[in-house]
């Protein structure tokens, strides 16, 4: 057989094995290919793609740009325990090294008290890495990334969400085009 031959046959052999599978997770009740997923989206929030907010010590990503009341957003959930994912999208703009970090920070319905949403509760300087900047390259380096942490606020009701940056050792970040939206 011919190069070519032998890659007409391997695809081929592929198609039929796949098609294989598909017969067999079909005649097994499997319809993971058709089956439907939904989120209800709880809360979204997003500063315009004009905002840059520049963070020098520790401070709360804003989302509503230059007007006030930014800062913290509220979302509702009607059982207890309900699970709730929570992401923050941002880019990062950095011009010196170091890691930017954050919290992204629940406040639960009832008395239990603000909490850092998991995996947002590392140790590891502070949060979870937004970005990192290790070169010694000048000028403005950015990355535009996303964090999701998950919650279970034990009681329904409402409840707040922020996020909290901290801009690393050397003390200097601008976040843009910052959003947050929180499913379940």
């Amino acid at each position: 057989m011919h190069a070519l031959e032998e890659s007409i046959y391997t695809v081929k052999s592929a198609l039929v094995g796949l098609a294989g599978l598909m017969m067999v997770g079909a005649s097994a009740g499997f319809d993971a290919i058709t089956s439907e997923v939904k989120a209800e989206v709880l809360l979204f929030a997003a500063n315009s793609a004009n905002y840059i907010q520049n963070i020098t010590a520790s401070d709360y990503a804003d989302f509503n740009g230059p007007a006030a009341g930014g800062k913290s957003y509220t979302f509702r959930t009607i059982q207890a325990n309900e699970r709730v994912l929570i992401t923050f999208e941002a880019t990062c703009y950095k011009s010196f090294p170091g890691t930017v970090t954050v919290n992204i920070l629940v406040d639960p319905a009832g008395t239990t008290g603000e909490f850092a949403a998991s995996p947002t509760n590392s140790t590891f300087e502070g949060g979870v890495v937004l970005c990192r900047y290790e070169s010694d390259d000048p000028g403005l380096h950015a990355v535009h990334t996303s964090i999701t942490a998950t919650a279970r606020p034990s009681q329904a009701g409402t409840h707040s969400v922020r996020v909290r940056v901290f801009p690393g050792s050397q003390g200097q970040v601008a976040i843009g085009t910052a959003l947050i939206t929180v499913t379940h």
